[in-house]
């Protein structure tokens, strides 16, 4: 299964640290906005979303950033 992602998910992922090295691995096509490779790299690719996602993804009232809203559904996506 493949997923395509935006532009502002792909640069997100790259900018850090904990899902820039994965998402070097597993985003391809010509424009680097579909997620594919083996279901291992795709699960640890998850996990390291989710843990951007606890680190970035809320405000001070727990509501979701713009930047956890779209890890939020590239998560969703990973685990369906």
């Amino acid at each position: 299964m493949k997923i395509r992602i935006s532009e502002e998910a792909r640069t997100l992922l790259l900018a850090h640290r904990e899902t820039s090295e994965l998402a070097e691995l597993i985003l391809h096509g010509h424009d680097g906005l579909v997620v594919g490779g083996e279901q291992e790299i795709r699960d640890d690719f998850r996990d390291a979303c989710e843990d951007l996602l606890t680190r970035i993804g809320f405000d001070d009232n727990y509501q979701p950033t713009r930047e956890g809203a779209l890890l939020e559904n590239l998560i969703e996506q990973l685990c369906a």
